[in-house]
This record gives C-alpha cells, structure tokens and sequence, in this order.
C-alpha cells in the first residue's frame, strides 16, 4: 500500500515536471518564433537599405562624373576667353569708345559757358550730352516723338524766348540750327554745339 502511495506521489510529481518543463519549452519556441521573424523582418530591411544604397552611391558617381564633365569645360571656356580677353586687350583701346564735343550755353543776356572736350560715349545724343554740364528740364512730346527742352539751369522758357540748339558747320564756318530735336541728334566726335536761349524765328 505504502509502494503504491508512493508510485503514485512519484508520478504526479513527474506529471507536474514534465509539464512544467513542457511550458517552458512552448515558451521558449514562441520566442524563437518572434526573434526569428523580428531577423528576418530586420534582415530585408537591411537588403533594401543595401540596395538604395547602392542605387544612390552608383548616382552619386554619375554627378562626379558631369561634375567633372562640366569643370573641364568650365576650364576650357575661361582659357578661351583669358586668351580672347588678351587679344581684346591688345587690339582695343578704352577711348575707342568715347568722343569728345565743345558745348556752349548762350543765356541770351552777354552771360556765355563754354563746356570744352566734353568726354561722351561714341554714339551719345546732344540732350544726354547737355545733361553732363547742365540742369536740363524737357518735355517728351508724343505727337513728335521727341523732347522739347523747357529750362536749362533754371532758365526757363517763357514767351517769347526758348531754348534754341544750333550745330557749328565748319565748312561754311557759321551756325546752324538743328534740323530735330536734341535727344534725336547723335554728336560726332569734335562736333561744337550751342543753346542759345533767343526769341525763335518761327
């Protein structure tokens, strides 16, 4: 009876091990369940980082390349154009393009200025011109497409006296008046121009 007491004691404890035991082992599979899905999970992560990696080291060596590309031709253009610059240099001078004109200020009282070797850009009109030696207040006209000249030096128009432009003929040695508006007449290098302020033979 006792043996039988004991058998029975012994293989309940038995029982309760091995089940135990079997919880453990169930516990520790789910486990090996979970960390070897979270490897592979974290493995095709690692792949497709791989992957765009190398995706971004192969563009990254595509821009060395243009950039290297365009750093040649960068060299190559400055070389031609320190060469052209040279050659401009050598062969063109700075007051080629300017020119010097004489403009005279008759205020129609005995009261004369002379403006001699006035340095303009090749090309500049009388009106601009007039403007590097004297306060010029003018007017557009639309109807003429031109400029009317009100004042110069706060001399202003007033009836019946306005500010007249006149050219130096230097064949005929006199004066004469201009055919178009000031900011209508490009100056030729060593031209002599006068504003004269008079009564207008209209």
């Amino acid at each position: 009876m006792i043996f039988l007491l004991g058998f029975l004691v012994v293989a309940s404890l038995g029982a309760s091990v091995a089940g135990y035991y079997q919880m453990l082992y169930e516990d520790a599979s789910k486990r090996s369940d979970k960390y070897s899905n979270l490897y592979n999970s974290l493995s095709n992560q690692y792949e497709q980082l791989f992957q765009n990696y190398t995706e971004l080291v192969e563009k990254y060596n595509e821009l060395v390349d243009k950039y290297n590309e365009l750093l040649e031709n960068y060299s190559r253009l400055l070389g031609e154009y320190q060469g052209e610059k040279e050659n401009h240099t050598d062969t063109v001078e700075p007051e080629n393009f300017t020119m010097h004109v004489n403009i005279c200020i008759n205020y129609g009282n005995g009261t004369v200025v002379w403006f001699n070797n006035v340095e303009i850009p090749l090309g500049f009109d009388l009106l601009n011109a007039t403007k590097l030696v004297a306060v010029v207040n003018y007017t557009y006209w639309a109807a003429y497409d031109s400029c009317f000249v009100d004042a110069i030096n706060g001399v202003w128009n007033e009836h019946p006296y306005y500010w007249m432009w006149l050219t130096w003929n230097t064949d005929e040695q006199k004066w004469e008046y201009g055919p178009v508006g000031a900011d209508k007449y490009p100056l030729s290098d060593g031209e002599t121009v006068m504003w004269r302020y008079e009564i207008p033979n209209w």
